[in-house]
């Protein structure tokens, strides 16, 4: 059972791929990005309808803030998954490639 919850959950996901264009961090741990070409994969699937343009996820990881933070230094073109909203409106980063 659990193995066709994950299976449903990843064709549910869509990718968008380009640089950080703008990063949001709060003291509370939670972190968002825009990318620069935008989430348009993300926005035709209809992953978030109330998303404003930004993804995000309220607990990150270390991890996940790291790269985040890294490419946005760096200027890396990353590949961002998402899956549904978190509850800010933006749309929820399952994971980060680092291309």
């Amino acid at each position: 059972m659990a193995l066709c919850l994950l299976s449903g959950s990843a064709g549910a996901s869509t990718v968008d791929t380009g640089k950080v264009g703008r990063l949001y961090v709060q003291s509370t741990g939670a972190i968002a990005i825009q990318l620069d070409s935008g989430f348009t994969n993300a926005t035709a699937a209809s992953q978030c309808p109330s998303a404003s343009g930004w993804a995000g996820h309220l607990s990150a990881d270390a991890v996940l803030k790291s790269v985040l933070i890294a490419a946005k230094s760096t200027g890396q073109t990353i590949a961002v998954t998402v899956d549904g909203c978190e509850t800010t409106g933006w749309f929820k980063i399952v994971d980060v490639y680092v291309n």
